[in-house]
């Protein structure tokens, strides 16, 4: 994120925004013993707790992403919804699991045949809800390359009945797509977090 100017959107805010660097893990465990699941979920919120004075409650918490991070935010919005009130995702690789095919991921997703994959599918975690999910908040370019695997995702959404904002932007897999969508999905998570105008 050092690529948009997220200090100056976060600035008249009372937003903690902590971005971890997490490699190409994808946010998730991976098959050759990672715990970054474990940290992102239940170690980091206890580090940021301890650090700053936060609100220690799922509706004071919200978690993001771009690309890569995209989808593992979304997904771990719907595997911890007790953790977090509020998902956003910036040309997020939502259908990852399905098509990924480089090697340095095999360790996370396992072989393309594996039925790991599976268990990091987002639509089928949209299958098996059971508890209220995160509010949802999620857009792409209209020429980035995973606008198609977004339009099924929002289309998944609307077909289970789960309440979502999606979007489609002029712009393609950037950075600079990214920066100037940015400010909207911060506003949006104070709107959600109800820290809207807060200095």
């Amino acid at each position: 994120m050092d690529y948009t100017n997220i200090r100056q959107y976060i600035a008249a805010t009372r937003l903690i925004v902590v971005m971890p660097h997490c490699g190409r893990s994808f946010y998730a465990n991976g098959l050759g013993g990672q715990q970054i699941e474990e940290f992102l979920a239940a170690e980091l919120p206890q580090l940021i707790d301890a650090q700053y004075t936060t609100i220690r409650q799922r509706e004071g918490r919200a978690i993001g992403g771009v690309s890569m991070g995209g989808y593992g935010a979304l997904r771990l919005g719907l595997r911890y919804p007790q953790h977090w009130s509020a998902v956003f995702s910036h040309s997020g690789a939502v259908d990852a699991p399905r098509w990924i095919d480089d090697p340095s991921n095999m360790v996370i997703f396992g072989p393309v045949d594996s039925p790991i994959r599976q268990e990091y599918s987002l639509f089928r975690m949209l299958e098996q809800l059971v508890v209220p999910i995160p509010a949802m908040h999620f857009d792409c370019g209209i020429d980035d390359f995973l606008v198609e695997e977004n339009r099924l995702f929002h289309h998944a959404l609307r077909q289970q009945h789960i309440p979502h904002i999606y979007r489609e932007r002029p712009g393609g897999h950037t950075w600079r797509y990214c920066d100037e969508n940015l400010a909207a999905s911060l506003s949006w998570v104070c709107q959600q977090l109800d820290l809207a105008n807060q200095a």
